[in-house]
């Protein structure tokens, strides 16, 4: 019995090839999620009371494990089989060992860790292969529609390694000199994450090397909109230099990552803590100015309040 199983984007079940029958309740399928995004270890009773069942007393909570989990076993067919995948047994719940189980998140998480100390452009084909398969199994956020505390933690991280991969094919297909395809990579980061500066410089650069130097400037305006509307600043003087060059037409510098090393080689913990640099700066820049901003806006409060209070007849 081969039980595959999807958590991103809309769960969905399937046993031998088939869909799994419809959970009997909503807490069953979640329990499920929580068991197979934790499966490397058992988990104390009392523990899945507490993450599940938090409000309830300890000898109803303990009824209502046991009942869910009598659900689930049924839905998967433990109860009848020779060979289950659950085992229930003592004080601790957890897949039996060599349980024929796959997991796209766990087959995400494998290219991720295959490729993290790889910058993008330094990817080898099957490297890039690999994450190209990971990210095609990123059809969504983890457990669309859930929002219990556990499954919001490994959404988000789930969902930045999604970022960190894309961001590795759009370098890969750079250096490769596939550029549409980068642009494409680069343009799912941002419908993702719009703020991202460093894309929408990579971007313009990108469309310059294609000989769109009018795209390059409607991506530079884009993003000035989009800071100015969503955080009340403007773009970083790097990316302020960079729309000079191509307005002026100019040639564009390379991207920032590959302008601090273009190999990877004995320097690269250092290029790394360089790189993390260049994005604290701008963070903190951006912090600066929205500080900045809400400063200037308390100011005006309290002077209103102030002219107000001056107003005021004794």
């Amino acid at each position: 019995m081969m039980l595959e199983c999807r958590l991103l984007g809309e769960i969905h079940f399937l046993i031998d090839a088939r869909p799994l029958a419809p959970f009997p309740t909503q807490k069953a399928a979640y329990l499920l999620c929580y068991l197979l995004l934790h499966r490397e270890r058992r988990h104390p009773r009392a523990l899945l009371i507490d993450t599940f069942w938090p409000d309830r007393d300890e000898h109803s909570a303990r009824r209502c494990l046991s009942t869910t989990l009598w659900r689930l076993r049924r839905t998967l067919g433990d109860e009848a089989s020779s060979s289950p995948l659950l085992s229930t047994e003592g004080d601790s719940i957890g897949f039996r060992a060599g349980s024929p189980i796959w997991l796209d998140v766990a087959a995400f998480e494998q290219a991720a860790q295959a490729t993290a100390q790889v910058r993008g452009q330094d990817l080898s084909p099957q490297q890039a292969e690999m994450l190209q398969a990971a990210v095609a199994l990123y059809r969504g956020d983890l457990m669309e529609g859930a929002y219990d505390d556990w499954c919001l933690i490994e959404r988000e991280r789930l969902a930045s390694l999604h970022l960190q991969m894309l961001g590795k094919l759009m370098g890969f297909c750079r250096r490769h000199r596939q550029l549409p395809e980068a642009i494409a990579y680069g343009q799912r980061v941002l419908a993702i994450d719009p703020l991202r500066e460093t894309v929408h410089r990579d971007l313009m650069r990108l469309y310059c090397e294609t000989g769109d130097r009018a795209a390059a400037i409607r991506q530079f305006e884009r993003c000035r909109a989009l800071l100015a509307q969503e955080m009340g600043i403007e773009p970083m003087q790097e990316t302020l230099d960079l729309y000079a060059e191509i307005r002026a037409q100019t040639e564009p510098c390379v991207s920032s990552s590959e302008a601090i090393a273009p190999e990877v080689g004995a320097d690269a913990p250092l290029r790394q803590a360089l790189e993390r640099l260049v994005e604290s700066q701008a963070q903190v820049e951006h912090a600066a100015a929205e500080l900045a901003r809400a400063t200037t806006e308390l100011a005006r409060a309290r002077q209103a309040v102030e002219q107000l209070a001056n107003q005021r007849p004794l």
